[in-house]
């Protein structure tokens, strides 16, 4: 479940355009974990077609924890009008070994 999303476009002395994005995604159940959740970011022009399309893929969300990601995306030197955020997920049981809460880091 995204809980929050943000983004920065920059753009260098060469005209390059850069998307900085930071996503807060949470798994809410308490017994199973997200298993290789995927963020999905989307850019897209003023006339809604897609300037860069970016997946991110996690390892694993404990059951009851949330995780932050963030990350740059090249928008080929256009402004993005919109960015879209997306989370899909399959989920396992949640008492494993490998499966390990962000406050045990």
């Amino acid at each position: 479940m995204l809980v929050d999303s943000g983004y920065s476009v920059t753009t260098n002395s060469s005209g390059d355009k850069y998307l900085y994005y930071g996503a807060v995604v949470s798994n809410p159940n308490k017994d199973l974990a997200a298993q290789f959740p995927k963020i999905t970011i989307t850019a897209k022009a003023e006339d809604g077609s897609i300037i860069a399309t970016h997946e991110q893929t996690l390892f694993f969300i404990a059951p009851d924890d949330t995780v932050s990601n963030g990350g740059l995306i090249d928008c080929k030197g256009v402004d993005p009008s919109s960015v879209e955020f997306s989370v899909s997920s399959d989920f396992v049981p949640g008492d494993s070994d490998d499966i390990i809460h962000s406050s045990n880091l």
